[in-house]
């Protein structure tokens, strides 16, 4: 409800917002508003559905990841996800396809496994610890919780083995630190 009457308070002043910038863009147009405007169309060929697919195997994979972080947190072993370290052994070929994608593509800085799945660490492995928080099997494979080591960045709440205490007496992980600087 409260989210419902904060969308009402909140809507007339972004189409107030949105309409006052359409009004000054600094070239010709041929609608007088931007509610005249209409959506985008996008050429056909832009459309990657094999990229979707992979998309869609990390978000199945990201709801596996979090009904075990969940099992943890009824457990009351970790609060947020991002107390967790999974590890991971697949035995799905089209999700091993996605790994495989995302190892060629990504960027070693941003998008990471991590990332995508919310957490502060997630491993491909071959072999599970034996001290876990829960261990799951499922069509896609092995998913082990394992409680995330280290300090918590307060920038990103992420748990690495390394902080840097900042000036102002916050601990930022390496990368926070680098970009605040």
């Amino acid at each position: 409800k409260v989210i419902e009457n904060l969308a009402v308070l909140i809507s007339p002043v972004l189409s107030h917002m949105a309409e006052d910038i359409w009004q000054n863009i600094p070239y010709s147009k041929k609608e007088k508003s931007v509610f005249q405007k209409g959506w985008p169309k996008l050429p056909e060929n832009w459309k990657n559905h094999q990229l979707d697919q992979h998309m869609i195997n990390l978000r199945k994979l990201r709801v596996e990841i979090n009904k075990a972080i969940e099992e943890c947190r009824n457990k009351q072993k970790i609060g947020a996800a991002l107390e967790a370290q999974v590890r991971f052994i697949s035995k799905d070929e089209e999700l091993n396809k996605t790994f495989k994608m995302l190892n060629e593509y990504e960027n070693n800085q941003v998008d990471v496994y991590r990332d995508w799945l919310i957490v502060s660490d997630f491993k491909l492995v071959d072999n599970l610890v034996e001290d876990s928080l829960y261990t799951e099997n499922n069509n896609f494979g092995q998913i082990q919780i394992i409680k995330a080591e280290g300090y918590k960045c307060d920038r990103c709440w992420h748990y690495k083995n390394q902080v840097i205490n900042s000036s102002n007496g916050t601990k930022l992980c390496k990368r926070c630190s680098e970009i605040i600087n």
